[in-house]
């Protein structure tokens, strides 16, 4: 029996049917596809980051969305139409939005139940489970890492994102203010929070935490992300205990802000040699730190007994990897220099020597088609060991995706 609390779900249900979350898209078409926004839970676009140690495949999966919100079932029934969706969610007014969704566009691949989702019983377990933001806000977390488990492939994947507990503090502290304040779920207390947010030091680290967030700009988001009154942060050391006490483990990282360590030391050996002698789980607790950016923790895992070592756990086998640039990132290469532009607003530029003979291979390697062994081969010893050390780097760091095989992806992104 999966421990839940009736008064936790009842909450819930109330929160998510008075205030839909997040604000509806009203036209997946105009809305994402046509601006070119990515979805990263999309298997058809991002196959290689979920299942980076499988072969790209056309093949019908099955896809459960546990706690689908307002739009997520519909956005990834419509951008991945051959495969099989299944979004659960506590709040009808959501589904009532995803039901619009699903019928202005015509999708017939997406089933929606109303529950709990660990009250919904499954005759067949699933290739991929997705819970964004949502076992955060249970009572009993571990119960929805549990009832994941057993509803997933043994060689399935979980994309999860969770809150992070270091750069959420200040906000935090924010919280209990209105909540010795007495803020409700009514649009006084929402006034009452911009207001707040207006008159207080602007460098105050909550507000600079916020400010840029487009959740603040509307009610449900001000409700959702300043009101809740049920939530958990994790540390990533933390949220790696919970996962392994439900017999789950980390694959891969959905992008660079908890993964991203050596990047502050790639130009000492020392340090880095100091960095990289750390367990696996001290360096993500450092990167946590360092990064400071951890307010949504997005990855992906899957059961213990399917991948003991994962792609990304392991020391890695540089030559017989395949990489690719990043969604969100952009590159320039020149035949002096490599020059990334972080989705974190960082900037790296990394000294190369890239004759203009080996553009092609270059080329062909960062969008995935060939491993680096090609790479690595144009170069003498000295050259080679240098480009093995800045791609090391580009690869630890998440500042390119990686996979064990070619990366395809068959979904044009402009």
């Amino acid at each position: 029996m999966l421990f839940r609390s009736n008064k936790n779900i009842d909450y819930l249900k109330i929160h998510y049917e008075n205030y839909n979350y997040p604000e509806p898209v009203q036209d997946i078409d105009k809305e994402l596809i046509e601006k070119n926004i990515v979805y990263y839970d999309d298997p058809t676009y991002n196959w290689h980051k979920i299942f980076p140690e499988k072969a790209f495949s056309k093949n019908k999966i099955s896809i459960l969305i546990a706690g689908c919100g307002t739009e997520q079932a519909a956005i990834i029934a419509k951008l991945s139409p051959q495969h099989e969706v299944i979004g659960v969610d506590l709040s009808s007014n959501s589904l009532k939005h995803q039901q619009k969704l699903i019928d202005k566009h015509k999708i017939n691949n997406l089933k929606l139940i109303c529950n709990d989702f660990r009250e919904v019983k499954f005759d067949k377990k699933f290739d991929l489970i997705i819970s964004t933001g949502v076992i955060h806000h249970l009572e009993n977390p571990g119960s929805a890492l549990k009832y994941f488990y057993n509803n997933l492939k043994d060689d399935g994947a979980i994309s999860l994102m969770v809150y992070g507990n270091k750069s959420t503090h200040a906000t935090n502290e924010l919280r209990k203010l209105f909540f010795k304040l007495n803020f409700k779920h009514d649009k006084e207390s929402i006034e009452s929070v911009r207001k707040i947010y207006d008159k207080i030091n602007p460098n105050h680290p909550g507000v600079i935490h916020s400010k840029n967030s487009s959740e603040l700009k509307y009610d449900s988001g001000i409700v959702d992300h300043i009101l809740h009154q049920s939530e958990h942060f994790y540390s990533i050391r933390a949220l790696n205990e919970l996962l392994n006490e439900n017999k789950l483990i980390i694959k891969n990282f959905i992008d660079s802000r908890i993964k991203s360590l050596t990047k502050f030391f790639y130009d000492d050996d020392l340090l880095l040699k100091k960095i990289r002698d750390l367990n696996y789980i001290d360096q993500l607790e450092l990167g946590q730190i360092l990064n400071w950016d951890d307010k949504k923790i997005s990855l992906i895992c899957c059961k213990d007994k399917y991948i003991k070592n994962s792609l990304i756990m392991s020391p890695l086998d540089l030559d017989n990897i395949y990489i690719c640039t990043r969604t969100g990132c952009s590159y320039k290469m020149n035949n002096a220099s490599i020059k990334i532009n972080l989705d974190t607003e960082e900037e790296f530029t990394f000294s190369l020597n890239i004759k203009n003979e080996f553009v092609n291979t270059w080329q062909e390697v960062f969008t995935g088609k060939k491993k680096l062994k090609y790479l690595f081969d144009l170069y003498n010893n000295e050259e080679k060991n240098y480009v093995k050390k800045i791609l090391t780097i580009l690869v630890e760091n998440i500042f390119v995706d990686v996979s064990l095989h070619p990366i395809t992806s068959p979904r044009s992104i402009k």
